[in-house]
């Protein structure tokens, strides 16, 4: 696995650029980068675990590309790649993937060869299952997007291809004002899940969302 810093962070949608390298396309998705400060939370207690990525999607979905679930040895998992539908055949299949040390590649819903395993919504997903993949690169990319730069993650997963996840900061709202407006809006863009700092002459103001943890 390779983190690397990319120099280009003027945007600030957060964003992740998804690449199977052996196919000369990039998709660009919103997405959250929760998971990947989970799954770097969940790596550093478990010595072995497989990585579970969605890199594809073809209509409706419960979770976007880029999406992430770990799976120790001991079945534990973190995170989920649907409402439930597939997460116990994820784990099996991660138990494969840590036992042979060879990825494993699945394809859910539409297309896929387990017919029993339908996905409510109505889409596909395809899902690659990495190995004991490299700790120390998740604890890179959460610094650096705490840094507020963009970050890329890469995965081999095999001697041909490899998967990378390019993220961008998550958005950040700046709020200058006094007075309710700016009150409001400092808890609305709290509320979304954003990122938020407020500026004002009004140090009651300040003091007040820094108390919300604004």
């Amino acid at each position: 696995m390779i983190c690397h810093n990319s120099p280009d962070s003027s945007e600030t949608l957060m964003e992740v650029v998804v690449t199977i390298h052996s196919v000369a396309e990039a998709h660009k998705y919103a997405t959250n980068c929760d998971d990947l400060a989970i799954i770097g939370a969940f790596a550093s207690t478990s010595a072995s675990f497989a990585l579970a990525i969605i890199v594809d999607a073809i209509g409706p979905t419960y979770r976007p590309i880029g999406t992430m679930m770990a799976v120790d040895t001991d079945c534990v998992t973190t995170g989920s790649l649907s409402s439930g539908c597939i997460e116990a055949d994820v784990v099996r299949h991660a138990q494969l993937a840590l036992q042979s040390g060879q990825p494993q590649h699945l394809r859910y819903g539409a297309g896929s060869p387990w017919l029993d395993l339908m996905l409510p919504c109505g889409g596909a997903v395809d899902i690659v299952v990495i190995p004991r993949p490299e700790v120390a690169a998740f604890a890179e990319v959460t610094y650096l997007l705490s840094q507020r730069q963009q970050a890329t993650i890469t995965f081999p997963i095999s001697d041909e291809h490899a998967f990378s996840l390019t993220l961008l900061p998550p958005i950040k709202s700046l709020i200058f004002g006094t007075g309710a407006e700016a009150t409001h809006a400092a808890h609305s863009a709290r509320d979304a899940g954003m990122q938020c700092q407020i500026f004002s002459p009004d140090r009651g103001i300040v003091e007040a969302c820094e108390q919300s943890e604004i």
